[in-house]
């Protein structure tokens, strides 16, 4: 399977491996609502794509989770960490940064997850969700 969510309590963690393609993203966002309607509070997320072969994503699929999130009310605001490795990765990333609409998720992009693993293990609050990260 290309998909693989986990939840440990606090960040949900969306794994993607091998080739994706646009109805694979549609499931993995009824995946974390379905978490996240179950919680008291809606976790953090962190989305990583660098395992897989994003080639097949087009913009319309992009475009179709936009809309879905577009309309939502969280119950709390939360913060989205997209892992990157290659350039379409990030563009897929960046494309999606500036479509979604919803004040309520805040997204960062990463292309190095050393911070993350951090964030994971200090599970305090962190300030690097203000920024985005690009590899020279």
């Amino acid at each position: 399977m290309p998909v693989h969510v986990k939840y440990d309590g606090k960040i949900v963690e969306v794994r993607f491996v091998d080739r994706i393609v646009g109805s694979e993203l549609l499931s993995e966002l009824k995946e974390v609502l379905a978490i996240e309607g179950q919680e008291p509070v809606a976790p953090n997320r962190i989305f990583d794509f660098r395992e897989a072969d994003t080639s097949e994503i087009k913009f319309n699929d992009i475009f179709a989770i936009a809309e879905k999130r577009r309309g939502q009310i969280l119950k709390n605001s939360v913060k989205s960490a997209f892992l990157t490795k290659t350039n379409v990765q990030y563009g897929i990333a960046r494309t999606f940064q500036a479509i979604n609409d919803n004040p309520q998720i805040t997204i960062s992009i990463f292309r190095e997850d050393d911070q993350i693993l951090r964030m994971r293990m200090n599970r305090r609050k962190v300030r690097m969700f203000d920024h985005v990260l690009v590899a020279a």
